[in-house]
């Protein structure tokens, strides 16, 4: 496999360079392996609020942070982090594979994939299931943002998910988790944007986690042509017969699975507060 400019020549195909955007919790590990099995590499690139926290904060911050005389790009999709532009064009440039992240939409940003050949793939999930899984996300070891992290493990997992629903800072601390549907609202400019592909997990999963497996394979169909992956039945056998499971953040990947954690009267909290934003409206969630 060779790069070409900014397109990737993959056994005698073109095929374009590839950014896996993604609502946290909402597959992303699972779009990544559908990838994987198709032979597209893995750059070990991301884009995300946690490009600026975790191991080496002090040195990302540094390298990473707009300057005075920059117009700022914000990509953080749950909390406001900006990174220098010039940063994030070396970033994209120098990466070999797909990337990863959990971006908020700009015009500037999306300019930038764009200038330097990138397909965008928008994964997105049920709310209901995002949360759940992200509530207990958040207090396992490791998880990046090490303040939040530890005061909210100490609480239940359902008051997690209200404080992730509603947003939730401590005014005598540095951090502040904007609410869901102001998160819905970073995304929505993916949802809109032309040439992005929308990614629904419930039409990827299949029928091991609870969906169809005639929607999965349309669905693992329409990744392949927006990026240029050529069509094969071989490959799409493959793909399919070893997609469910084995990532490395994999919970339980059964679409409903959430109402294990979830109870009537809190989805019908999260109804009120979402079924009426136009992200949730345009893909069929809450119907």
């Amino acid at each position: 496999m060779l790069w070409s400019g900014t397109r990737r020549i993959m056994n005698g195909h073109d095929m374009s360079k590839v950014l896996i955007n993604s609502l946290p919790k909402s597959g992303t590990n699972m779009v990544q392996k559908c990838l994987d099995l198709a032979l597209v590499p893995y750059s070990g690139k991301s884009v995300a609020a946690s490009s600026a926290f975790g191991r080496y904060a002090a040195i990302k911050q540094v390298l990473r942070m707009p300057k005075a005389t920059e117009t700022p790009i914000m990509i953080g999709l749950e909390v406001p982090i900006s990174v220098s532009p010039r940063w994030l064009v070396s970033y994209l440039r120098r990466a070999d594979g797909y990337v990863t992240g959990h971006a908020a939409y700009s015009e500037h940003y999306h300019a930038i994939l764009r200038s330097q050949g990138y397909k965008t793939l928008q994964v997105i999930r049920h709310p209901c299931a995002v949360l759940a899984s992200w509530a207990s996300y958040i207090a396992e070891p490791g998880y990046y943002w090490r303040e939040p992290h530890i005061r909210l493990s100490k609480l239940s997992i359902k008051q997690r998910i209200d404080h992730l629903l509603n947003g939730w800072g401590d005014p005598f601390s540095s951090f502040y988790y904007r609410s869901f549907r102001s998160v819905l609202n970073q995304l929505q400019g993916w949802v809109d944007a032309e040439g992005v592909l929308i990614v629904k997990y419930e039409d990827i999963v299949g029928g091991k986690g609870g969906g169809d497996d005639n929607l999965q394979r349309d669905t693992i169909a329409n990744i392949f042509r927006h990026i240029g992956v050529p069509d094969d039945g071989v490959l799409m056998e493959r793909v399919v017969n070893q997609l469910y499971g084995g990532t490395h953040t994999f919970r339980n990947g059964q679409v409903d699975s959430w109402r294990r954690v979830i109870d009537p009267g809190l989805e019908s909290l999260i109804y009120d507060q979402l079924h009426d934003h136009p992200v949730m409206e345009r893909l069929g969630y809450f119907e």
